[in-house]
Order: C-alpha cells, then sequence, then structure tokens
C-alpha cells in the first residue's frame, strides 16, 4: 500500500473515531437527562472495570458507560433469598405467688402481662382486694399497667412454680397456705432476704425442688394489689443443679420476656453472698441511722466500708469470693434516694429482719472464727431499740 492511501486509511478511522465519539457523547447526554430507572427491591448492584466506550443497556443485563477518567461495567443480579429468621417463644407457666407484696405483686403483674397464669396466696383481705381489683404497677423501668390475676388464701392445686416473697418474720406462718401436697413437682424460689431461709424451706419441700434465688430492686406495695417499682435497676439471680436446671431455664426465659435482667448461676452460696454483701450494709445503716442511701455512702462512709469488709470476709470463710470493692461501687451507683425496706418497716411500726439480714452474718462469723465488730454493734443497737 502507498503512503497517500495509508494516509487516507488512517484519515478515515480517524473520522470514524471522531463521528463515533460524538455520538457516543450525544447518547451518554440524553440518558443523563432521561429520568432514572429505579432498581428493582429484588436486585443489587455490583460494579467492575471494562474498556467501555459508550452507555447503554446490552441483552446479559450490563450498564456500560464512559466517563471523564474511568469507564466502568455495572451488572446487575438478583439477590439470595434472605434467611428465615426464629424466634423461640417462652412456654406460658403457672405460677403462684405467696405474699403479693412489693417483690411479689411486681413479680406476679409482669408475669400476668406476659401471658402466664398466675394465683396470688395471701389473707383473706388482701385476696379479696386484689380479685375485686386485680394488681396495678406504677414504675418507669416497666410502664404503668394493670393485669387481672387470680387470688387465694391456700394453693389447691399444682402449678409449675411457687414464689415465695413474704418477709422473714412471716415465712413459718405462711409456709401453711402452700402444703407440700398441693405444691407436687413445682419449683420453689425464694426471693427473701438473707441466707437462712433455705435450709427452711428444704426442710418443708422436696430439696432438689428449692431454687435458691436473689432480686434486687427497689419496690413497696402502696396498698393492697398497688404495687410502686422506683429502682432503675431490677435484677434477678437463680441458682440451677442438674436435677432442676430445665425447671430454673423455663422460669428465667419468662422472667426475662417481662423485662427483668435475669441470670442463672450453678454457685448457689456465691450468689446470696453477693447479694448479702450488699444488703447488709444498707439495710442496717439505713435503718440505724433514719436515712437513705445517699446519706450512709458520705456522712457514715466509715462504717459502710467496715461492714462490706466484714461481710466479705465471713463470706470467704464459707467459700464465696466476694470483691468489697465491687460492692462499694454498686453502692455509690444506686440512686441517692434510695430506701431499705427494713427501713420502710421500721418507719410502718412492722417487725425488722434484723435476724435474717445482720443477725444471719454474726452467727455465722461466729462459727467461723472471724471478727465483726461494727456488724454485730448495728445489729445489737437495732434489737434494744425494738
Amino acid at each position: 500500500m502507498t503512503t497517500e492511501a495509508t494516509n487516507c486509511q488512517r484519515l478515515r478511522e480517524h473520522l470514524g473515531y471522531l463521528q463515533m465519539t460524538t455520538a457516543a457523547e450525544q447518547l451518554s447526554a440524553e440518558l443523563d437527562r432521561a429520568p432514572k430507572q429505579k432498581l428493582s427491591p429484588t436486585r443489587s448492584w455490583r460494579t467492575c472495570w471494562t474498556l467501555g466506550t459508550t452507555r447503554g443497556r446490552t441483552c446479559f443485563g450490563f450498564w456500560w458507560t464512559r466517563k471523564r477518567s474511568r469507564r466502568w461495567l455495572r451488572t446487575e443480579r438478583a439477590r439470595r433469598p434472605k434467611r428465615s429468621r426464629f424466634f423461640i417463644v417462652p412456654v406460658a407457666l403457672s405460677v403462684a405467688v405467696l405474699g403479693p407484696g412489693g417483690v411479689g405483686g411486681l413479680l406476679a403483674a409482669l408475669l400476668a402481662r406476659g401471658g402466664n397464669s398466675v394465683e396470688v396466696l395471701a389473707s383473706e383481705s388482701t385476696s379479696r382486694a386484689i380479685a375485686e381489683r386485680g394488681l396495678r404497677v406504677e414504675s418507669q423501668r416497666f410502664g404503668d399497667f394493670q393485669v387481672s390475676v387470680r387470688s387465694g388464701v391456700r394453693l389447691e392445686g399444682p402449678v409449675d412454680a411457687c414464689f415465695i416473697t413474704v418477709k422473714n418474720t412471716q415465712l413459718t406462718e405462711a409456709l401453711k397456705r402452700v402444703p407440700a401436697d398441693a405444691l407436687g413437682d413445682a419449683l420453689v424460689v425464694p426471693f427473701l432476704n438473707g441466707i437462712d431461709h433455705v435450709d427452711l424451706l428444704r426442710s418443708f419441700y422436696t430439696p432438689a425442688s428449692v431454687a435458691a434465688a436473689t432480686l434486687r430492686v427497689e419496690t413497696a406495695r402502696v396498698d393492697p394489689g398497688l404495687i410502686r417499682q422506683t429502682s432503675p435497676f431490677a435484677s434477678i439471680e437463680i441458682a440451677a443443679s442438674g436435677s432442676n436446671r430445665d425447671r430454673v431455664e423455663r422460669v428465667a426465659a419468662q422472667l426475662k420476656a417481662g423485662g427483668i435482667d435475669v441470670r442463672v448461676r450453678d454457685d448457689e452460696t456465691s450468689m446470696l453472698w453477693d447479694k448479702l454483701s450488699f444488703l447488709v450494709p444498707l439495710a442496717l445503716l439505713t435503718t440505724h441511722e433514719g436515712t437513705n442511701a445517699g446519706a450512709i455512702r458520705t456522712r457514715w462512709r466509715e462504717d459502710t466500708l467496715a461492714v462490706i469488709s466484714e461481710v466479705a470476709a465471713v463470706a470467704a470463710a464459707e467459700g464465696a469470693a466476694i470483691d468489697p470493692e465491687e460492692v462499694v461501687r454498686f453502692l455509690d451507683s444506686v440512686p441517692e434516694t434510695m430506701e431499705s425496706s427494713m427501713q420502710r418497716d421500721q418507719a410502718a411500726g412492722r417487725p425488722l429482719e434484723i435476724d435474717a439480714i445482720g443477725g444471719a452474718v454474726v452467727r455465722r462469723a461466729a462459727r467461723a472464727g472471724v471478727d465483726v465488730p461494727v456488724t454485730a454493734r448495728l445489729v445489737e443497737e437495732l434489737r434494744t431499740r425494738g
């Protein structure tokens, strides 16, 4: 081919390229002005690089585009179907609650709101009031609500679980409302202050059916059936064993569904002393000084720290490891207006749980040979006051 022919051929190719480029730019401008087509909700985009020079959709579902500094390819592909999500709904339980006071009334109401069959056991007057008006809860954490529950003075039929929520001072007499033959194989879950009540309950009922538990909450019974819960926290721990773990897990699932923080533990002794290490200084000092948690952790901080250390020493003698600094941090975190139930009992002229809370520590300290001078002094002075 001659030089002239070669130059003509190159000129024709260059003119063709300019025409193609101009057409591509016109097509791109038209596409930019056109309404954008929305993607199907079942499709997603994937971007990769290519040498495309125009913009348009091919028969394979590709989008070719030309930009100033790069050329790229978008492909459209179907999304994979989402996997189904399964939710485990706790099986509803039949629960009896012995003592619908501040603690028992709150637990009964939360369980009933969750669809469980709940019966409260109380005196005739309290039982009649709850049968007529139901249970009403006033709480910032759980909201204000009202539920209907069954009520009676004595358990007549089998249940899945029975919560014991009376005071220690009323326990022996109250257990007459829950005879062992009526209880059957139900799980007995006591929410009492102290530590000695667990052995007492295991002497009344089948030992393997008694699952020790603790509850941290500030709540009070204002009137029969009216419960006011004021603390920002509400947490439960339940100790499980090999023979009752399945039943404990079922109860824990329903309590969690009700909005309570629940933890199942294996070490019953440590669980009970964890609660006691916080309760003893709070109950003894707020009652002894007639003030709230904010005052005892400031004006009576020395005594507070001493009691916490003494309780931790007794717990260690019984095989439970308590971190005093962790107890102090928790006590410092509670609302300063928080009061103990024993303090409220004193103000109302009701019997105090001195023996179950402080007395239990003093007795066990004596058996272990541990010195607890501050705790012993507070217990003795409270007993003297009557």
